[in-house]
């Protein structure tokens, strides 16, 4: 079983910089997103993440996301 982990990104606007931060995401090793109303979720494989390579995303401000873990 593979064990995920999500953020969830507050975006304001939600467009365009939803788009954006999902293209960042994905570079780093996000593989999956789901679009809510106020952003989207990204997923990554446990072994995969790197949290200081979240720092590298120009949008991403530090405490606007939360992670969580969630088994698949």
């Amino acid at each position: 079983m593979n064990t995920y982990i999500a953020i969830h990104c507050k975006v304001e606007p939600v467009q365009p910089f939803s788009e954006i931060l999902i293209a960042q995401l994905a570079e780093i090793g996000f593989e999956m997103f789901e679009e809510k109303e106020d952003g989207f979720d990204g997923y990554i494989r446990k072994e995969n993440f790197n949290e200081s390579l979240l720092e590298t995303i120009e949008f991403l401000q530090p405490n606007d996301f939360l992670l969580c873990k969630t088994g698949s």
